[in-house]
């Protein structure tokens, strides 16, 4: 029966030191959203266009 038994691993991510030490990738949609969270002005995300 352990062959069925529910198996979870986790990786834990340091997002905050990653940015700070430049090692997320430009083009990588995880990249895009740790910096999206961890902005703290509009002007870091842009302007809207219509």
């Amino acid at each position: 029966m352990s062959s069925y038994q529910l198996q979870l691993r986790y990786v834990l991510i340091d997002e905050g030191a990653l940015l700070r030490a430049g090692g997320l990738p430009d083009a990588n949609l995880a990249g895009l959203l740790f910096r999206l969270e961890h902005s703290t002005a509009m002007s870091q995300h842009g302007t809207a266009r219509p």
